[in-house]
């Protein structure tokens, strides 16, 4: 019996494999071994598949930066998150393609589900940040260390996938994980900087 998992995960192995424009309910049928009629009994086309696999992209992600949580000191905990969050787009290239160039929150034919799923990243990573901050900070400008983080993470992530992050830039000897440490390091000591050393 066709299930929607099951459409849900051959629709994920043809975009990874052959690109979002080799995704057709015909190539899809095919790969299933289905009529292009049944599929529509569970979605009502290539758009409602589409929005399902950001949906769950955004879960995946958040799944993925959630045991940093369980990290008590801070920096560690933010340190932690970003490479997480660097590793899931360079393990899942297509996917953290489709999902970020969409507009998924914005769709009026997002469902409350998806919508809520597209949220959980955004919500773990402000949990991250808020936990352990200095007293004087706010939650305005926790909100705006989230998409601060948000964004660098994404240019490094989007630079990496695109090949445009070449040698000359991260230096000739320095792999594209070691200058992503190095990123991620910088990165933390703005959002959450040592505290200075107390002079006795």
């Amino acid at each position: 019996m066709l299930t929607r998992d099951a459409v849900v995960k051959a629709s994920l192995e043809l975009g990874q494999e052959s690109g979002e424009e080799a995704l057709t309910m015909r190539a899809l049928a095919s790969k299933l071994g289905v009529s292009a009629t049944s599929l529509y009994g569970i979605f009502d086309g290539k758009e409602a598949i589409l929005r399902e696999l950001r949906a769950g992209a955004w879960n995946g992600l958040a799944d993925a930066l959630t045991p940093a949580l369980q990290i008590t000191r801070r920096r560690d905990r933010l340190r932690q998150m970003c490479m997480a969050y660097l590793e899931f787009a360079r393990s899942n290239p297509w996917l953290y393609s489709l999902t970020m160039e969409s507009p998924l929150l914005f769709e009026e034919s997002v469902s409350e589900s998806q919508a809520t799923r597209a949220l959980g990243p955004i919500k773990i990573a402000l949990a991250a940040l808020r936990e352990g901050a200095p007293s004087e900070t706010d939650e305005a400008e926790l909100q705006l260390q989230t998409i601060d983080m948000w964004a660098s993470l994404h240019g490094i992530a989007s630079l990496q996938a695109s090949g445009h992050m070449s040698a000359t830039l991260r230096g000739s000897d320095t792999s594209d994980e070691a200058f992503a440490t190095s990123y991620v390091d910088a990165l933390v000591d703005t959002l959450a900087p040592e505290p200075p050393l107390s002079v006795l």
